[in-house]
């Protein structure tokens, strides 16, 4: 079937762009793989070998090469050669028959990960969902873009302008999460970055992650949570209580003070209108989630999503917690590199971090792969003899300045909102 997928008049042009011109092998990065016809991928690859050799090729000395490796009349012989040559009008369009050539190959592979995704189905012995993490791995390399290595100055200019951009954004220069003090301590938080938030059941995670969803979206950020541990129904209970300030309690159980009603409509009309997105579905595995931040990114053009949490997430079934842990990690940090998303990560902790008060990266349950993969880790902490007070220690962060790496925060009786603790009178709040 993919037979047909390929232009023999583009791949037997680059090839004789490179015999007119052997710096084409500079200016282009085609591997021989890519091409379709056996006649070119054999030359294209006898051209790199004497090239990278030093050895400046003729036609003479490239018919040599290949007749010593016993292809020569694979090819169709010397003729052959110099039909590329004649065939070639100039070399002067090598770059665009390489773009071309490198297309033709990647929806030739395009077509057989999807057959055999297509025979992983049938096969009933097997894991489809291993099988469709696998095929969106082949596919996601495929997609990416043609060159990564580039001169260390080539995009200069796109830095100066970004720090142009920025010199009266203060001490963030990401996304917002609305606590300032948090923004002040890691400047936001930041595209291609992937932030691992951990601790303790019961400490207050998913909260803060819906509380920093909820202020990002109000400033018309649009962004995804990924939610396998909560349906949407108690998000978004939780959510219009937090938008309202009225207890949760009072919105289950309908008894809602008749001067609470206009803060309840307002928010649910703002609730409405956020730029912000769920996924409640709890079987997702790491295809489903990178398969749709493609699409929200292409539809919606969504800055950041966010995860809770990590263990939940479908998919490596087979392996240790370790190993599985590793995985995953690895998938999410891909993800945010290659979507330029900045990720937010909920995380469980080791025994070792609910006994410990002090803070560790080591904390983080599972492979030290997520501490690694990690860009900032931040956890959090109860505070003896404070019911509602919050401690957020950051073990790891990239760009902050040595001193301070913690915040407090705190929240406040029957709501799941928490505010940052140099605002509110603490004491208020102690048992």
């Amino acid at each position: 079937m993919d037979d047909a997928i390929f232009n023999p008049d583009m791949e037997r042009s680059l090839v004789g762009s490179a015999l007119i011109d052997i710096s084409v092998l500079d200016r282009v990065s085609t591997h021989h793989r890519e091409f379709h016809l056996i006649e070119c991928k054999i030359v294209w690859r006898a051209l790199r070998a004497m090239h990278d050799a030093g050895i400046e090729p003729d036609i003479v000395t490239l018919s040599d090469t290949i007749q010593r490796q016993g292809k020569l009349d694979d090819i169709g012989g010397m003729p052959a050669l110099i039909g590329l040559i004649n065939e070639t009008p100039s070399s002067v369009n090598a770059e665009s028959y390489a773009r071309t050539v490198r297309d033709y190959h990647r929806r030739r592979n395009a077509i057989r990960v999807a057959s055999d995704l297509a025979k992983s189905a049938y096969d009933f012995d097997g894991s489809i969902g291993e099988a469709m993490i696998k095929a969106s791995d082949r596919m996601m390399l495929e997609s990416g873009d043609d060159r990564y290595t580039i001169q260390a100055g080539e995009d200069i200019n796109d830095l100066t302008n970004e720090i142009e951009s920025r010199k009266d954004s203060g001490e963030t220069w990401g996304i917002k999460t609305g606590y300032i003090d948090l923004d002040n301590l890691l400047g936001g938080i930041h595209p291609s970055e992937m932030t691992l938030l951990t601790g303790e059941p019961g400490a207050g995670k998913s909260r803060l992650l819906l509380n920093i969803g909820l202020n990002i979206s109000k400033n018309e950020i649009p962004g995804v949570l990924y939610s396998l541990e909560m349906g949407k129904r108690q998000i978004d209970y939780r959510a219009i209580s937090m938008l309202s300030e009225i207890p949760t309690r009072k919105l289950k159980t309908g008894q809602i003070d008749d001067d609470q009603w206009e803060r309840y409509y307002k928010s649910i009309e703002l609730y409405s209108r956020l730029p912000f997105w769920i996924n409640d579905n709890p079987d997702l595995t790491i295809g489903d989630i990178r398969a749709d931040l493609a699409q929200m990114k292409y539809k919606y053009g969504i800055k950041w999503f966010m995860v809770d949490y990590l263990f939940l997430i479908g998919g490596y079934d087979n392996l240790e917690d370790d190993t599985r842990s590793a995985r995953l990690s690895r998938s999410l940090k891909l993800i945010c590199r290659k979507f330029d998303l900045a990720g937010v990560v909920i995380n469980s902790v080791t025994k070792e971090g609910m006994d410990n008060p002090n803070a560790s990266m080591k904390h983080s349950r599972g492979s030290g792969q997520t501490i690694h993969d990690a860009d900032v880790i931040g956890e959090m902490k109860n505070v003896d003899g404070m019911v509602y007070l919050k401690r957020l220690a950051f073990t790891k962060v990239r760009d902050a300045d040595v001193g301070k790496r913690s915040i407090e925060i705190i929240g406040k009786p029957g709501l799941p909102n928490f505010y940052s603790a140099e605002k509110v009178e603490i004491n208020q709040y102690a048992p």
